[in-house]
């Protein structure tokens, strides 16, 4: 691999997520088309990898209500790829 002159990891992370976002919108685009509707489940299913309930903090003058679900679905994860041979040849 070679190594990365003035490329960081925040722009990786920026790939990342373009191609999740790219990718998903994707995947819902493909499933309402007839030609892809046997693949459409497939395509579309949401995996959950990572759930946090909701903290909640109460500040008694605010409340502060914070948690995390990533569930990326098969398309989501091929945008991600995507992402990454992507940030490797640029």
């Amino acid at each position: 691999m070679r190594a990365s002159k003035g490329r960081g990891w925040l722009l990786l992370v920026l790939f990342l997520i373009i191609g999740a976002v790219l990718g998903g919108v994707l995947g819902e685009v493909l499933a309402k088309q007839a030609f892809f509707a046997d693949l459409a489940p497939y395509l579309t299913k949401h995996y959950v990898l990572l759930n946090v309930p909701p903290l909640t903090v109460d500040l008694y003058i605010a409340q502060i209500v914070g948690g995390l679900v990533l569930q990326p679905s098969l398309m989501s994860i091929l945008g991600m790829l995507l992402g990454i041979f992507i940030y490797r040849r640029f």
